[in-house]
């Protein structure tokens, strides 16, 4: 186990709150909460290009977030016949190095942490293609991680944020899932990891099995996060055999959504990248080599 130690960063980054209000399908207004099958992926430039199939409080967000962009462009993609918020920032000043989907939970607004800002930003900097995806907005603040229909759309905009970057060329894609949302992209693509993907980096407090997905694995916790930090050692205990690497960081002094540590956050996920999932076309192919854990 690694522990990271560090300084608070003094960036300051501009934010959509999470308590944003959207209205709900039946036109009222409700806060987001506080946190945190093959797919169509035709994609539609620009706030307003929503089109029929698109949920129009995702509609409200695209418009709100154009406003408090901080670079990126927003695009709708389409998954099973349902159109859902993007936002895409290209890789610049560096080569290419593959794409990278950032994966937030169920009923968070896309790009709404400055923590995932600052890993979008920094990683497109280094060379990613970066792809933050809005998941299905619940009508109740209560989410349910086993809602089956919310977790089937939450996998198929996955699927079609993967194959979004597949048609962009890129062979190369590492998954960022943030709390709830690292535990559903586990669950979603257990015994069925895409061949383009290679990675996964799971932030703050998920709780899901490894055991059928066989690609390098890295988890991040402030120690602040108890339940973060609990279900890390639980998931390491359960390893058993496993010989796919999974290394574990924590973040001395960081809470639940590392406040104040996003750029130390941000430059640790690069350094695990350039190591793990290095170069623009790298695809795994059937065994893993064991390596300790550290």
């Amino acid at each position: 186990m690694k522990r990271i130690f560090g300084t608070r960063s003094s960036v300051a980054a501009l934010t959509v709150s999470l308590a944003l209000a959207v209205p709900t399908a039946g036109g009222a207004t409700s806060a987001a909460p506080e946190t945190q099958a093959t797919s169509e992926t035709q994609a539609v430039p620009g706030a307003q290009a929503a089109a029929e199939g698109a949920d129009p409080r995702e509609a409200v967000l695209a418009e709100r977030l154009e406003f408090a962009l901080l670079g990126g462009e927003i695009l709708w993609i389409e998954a099973a016949g349902e159109k859902f918020l993007a936002i895409l920032r290209a890789a610049t000043g560096a080569a290419t190095q593959g794409g990278i989907v950032i994966n937030a939970p169920i009923g968070a607004i896309v790009d709404g942490l400055p923590l995932h800002q600052t890993l979008a930003r920094t990683a497109a900097a280094a060379g990613w293609f970066v792809l933050s995806i809005q998941q299905p907005i619940p009508e109740s603040r209560t989410i349910a991680l086993h809602d089956g229909e919310l977790t089937a759309r939450a996998g198929l905009r996955l699927d079609a944020g993967i194959d979004y970057l597949a048609n962009q060329g890129i062979a190369n894609v590492v998954i960022i899932g943030d709390a709830a949302g690292a535990a559903i992209a586990i669950r979603h693509f257990a015994g069925k990891v895409p061949p383009t993907v290679t990675g996964f980096v799971g932030l703050g407090a998920w709780d899901a099995p490894l055991d059928e997905v066989d690609i390098p694995v890295l988890g991040v916790a402030g120690t602040r996060d108890a339940r973060a930090v609990s279900l890390q050692s639980l998931r390491m205990a359960r390893l058993g055999a496993r010989v796919t690497p999974v290394e574990v960081l924590e973040v001395d002094g960081a809470g639940p959504a590392f406040l104040g540590y996003e750029a130390l956050v941000a430059k640790r996920v690069r350094g695990w990248l350039k190591r793990m999932a290095p170069g623009a076309t790298v695809k795994r192919t059937g065994a893993a080599v064991a390596r300790p854990v550290p």
